[in-house]
């Protein structure tokens, strides 16, 4: 059983306010629409027409609880502090900090901390009369339970039984198919608004990487043909446009939303330059209202030139994205289950928002869905039937979820999927508790 997460689920569900002059509406809004004076739309619910927020600062020192069946348990504490503003949507800024660790127990031999996860973040939105908005982040990981199966499609999940030939390890059973990553970056993303829905966008992220492996592992096999061992400086610089109609930015109901982004790398000394390219399509339709809505998308990341062996398991430009393995992905494939440079993926939810009650003046609103994910990967641009195979080849996940909204911007997720990846392993779902829906 493995886990990952990357943020973490809030254990005290009510955050503690500071000072407040009133509660947030429960109208739909869009962080980067342009504020303007519009009637309630004809379905608008009672909460959609209460009177606007005033300005107000929320500040909450939480506990926090998370995690996945990659990472294991996550524990820590966070801090948040956002300015509300009636006028910026859906706040003035948010800065927000996060000291956590994971536990998770190690084949009946008892406890150990499988990932640090620290970070301070900003997101500082209503620049430039409202047409800019900036993200920073300042982290750190390390996960010494990394996921690599192997090189592309076809790569194979085997017991000690099945690959005697393998070079043995104390811990083979842990270790087989994990590496030791540290990654400490800062990442900095803009998006700037051309017009009503259409956006151009831009980052950068400079990051430093160690890996160490175990020997008689997966990657040990794979030690001299995959890049990225050494330790090593890396910068990525990302642009591209995004086209946003969604009705609500955390909780959409109807709208497009479609992202173009491409990203390189120059290599900074290092033979590790390289190139992406990202489509992310996603299309919400209501098919009874907030009861039920349709929520799909189609998704690819193309790589290209000397692509460090951690990347083949990510995609996106602005956000260290694990797919198509793990929580952003496929949910129940395991992370790191499949390294490639070109991947393709479908997801589709039916989701239902079904319950509202408010509790010490907070709203909350309760709905589930059920959830399906398919795709695959190819290790490169030619045909190569020993990494990827022949066929379909598809990995896939389906499950159900549950999420918890409160207020306007928080999301709680529990998703629980099974794929066959996960079920070889022993443990047939993959457990996801998160913030945010995955798309």
């Amino acid at each position: 059983m493995r886990l990952r997460v990357s943020w973490v689920i809030l254990l005290a569900l009510i955050p503690i306010r500071g000072v407040r002059a009133q509660e947030p509406p429960a109208a739909e809004h869009r962080s980067d629409e342009v504020p303007r004076e519009r009637a309630p739309a004809a379905d608008a619910s009672p909460e959609a027409t209460q009177t606007p927020r005033r300005s107000s600062l929320e500040w909450a020192p939480l506990p926090a609880i998370g995690g996945n069946t990659d990472m294991g348990l996550m524990l820590g504490a966070q801090g948040v502090v956002a300015q509300n503003d009636p006028v910026v949507k859906p706040y003035r800024y948010r800065v927000w900090a996060q000291v956590a660790m994971s536990l998770k127990w190690w084949d009946g031999r008892g406890l150990y901390v499988p990932v640090h996860m620290h970070f301070l973040r900003a997101d500082v939105p209503g620049l430039l009369g409202d047409r800019l908005r900036l993200w920073l982040s300042l982290e750190y990981n390390q996960r010494n339970n990394a996921g690599y199966y192997g090189l592309g499609n076809a790569s194979r999940y085997r017991t000690a039984e099945d690959d005697p030939a393998a070079i043995p390890t104390v811990s083979r059973a842990r270790q087989r198919y994990q590496y030791r990553q540290y990654e400490p970056l800062f990442r900095l993303n803009a998006r700037y608004r051309i017009r009503e829905s259409l956006f151009f966008s831009t980052g950068v992220r400079l990051h430093w990487e160690r890996s160490e492996v175990y020997p008689g592992s997966a990657l040990w096999e794979d030690r001299n043909m995959v890049l990225g061992l050494q330790d090593h400086v890396g910068l990525q610089v990302a642009a591209g446009l995004v086209w946003d109609s969604r009705d609500h930015e955390y909780v959409p109901r109807r709208g497009f939303y479609a992202e173009m982004q491409v990203r390189g790398s120059p290599g900074l000394g290092s033979r590790l330059h390289y190139g992406g390219f990202t489509l992310d399509g996603r299309a919400y339709v209501p098919l009874l209202d907030e009861w039920l809505v349709l929520a799909s998308r189609v998704f690819t990341d193309l790589l290209f030139g000397n692509v460090p062996f951690y990347e083949l398991s990510r995609a996106s430009a602005y956000e260290n994205r694990e797919y198509p393995g793990g929580r952003d992905g496929f949910r129940g494939v395991p992370e790191g289950r499949l390294h490639g440079k070109v991947k393709l993926g479908v997801s589709a939810e039916l989701r239902s928002m079904f319950w509202t009650f408010h509790l010490l003046k907070e709203r909350f609103r309760v709905g589930a869905l059920l959830l399906a994910d398919v795709g695959r990967v190819w290790n490169g641009y030619r045909t190569d039937r020993a990494r990827d195979g022949s066929g379909a080849g598809l990995h896939w996940g389906a499950g159900v979820g549950l999420r918890v909204q409160i207020a306007e911007t928080i999301v709680a997720r529990f998703d629980f999927g099974y794929s066959p990846d996960q079920a070889e392993q022993g443990f047939p779902l993959g457990i996801y508790v998160d913030v945010g829906h995955v798309f």
